[in-house]
């Protein structure tokens, strides 16, 4: 199930040595999860889920709808950015640290 799943989601949207780059993993790893060879680490399906806007639920049953499938990447992106910064406003050093990390990340993520 995950195999269909990453390439009905992939396809049309980027290549695989794109998201490879986005995840940082090889174009081959992510050829042979698309042909059921070998699957993710819990951390990257965690980051497959968050780049398509899905749950790791969605990816490994199908069973599970999209979280807001009108909602494209780029909305995403600035939706999780202003929900950084509303966290930012209000929290401690440690929260701080985690959430200015977390920015990093998605910019890394936008960038790529």
């Amino acid at each position: 199930m995950f195999a269909e799943k990453l390439k009905e989601l992939r396809s049309g949207k980027m290549s695989q040595s794109e998201l490879a780059r986005h995840l940082g993993v090889t174009q081959q790893a992510v050829g042979k999860w698309e042909k059921g060879i070998a699957t993710p680490d819990y951390a990257t399906l965690a980051k497959i889920a968050t780049l398509f806007n899905v749950s790791t639920d969605y990816l490994i049953t199908g069973k599970f709808l999209l979280k807001d499938p009108s909602a494209p990447y780029d909305i995403y992106i600035e939706n999780k950015r202003k929900s950084l910064l509303n966290l930012i406003s209000s929290q401690d050093e440690d929260t701080l640290s985690g959430a200015i990390q977390e920015t990093m990340n998605l910019q890394a993520l936008d960038t790529k």
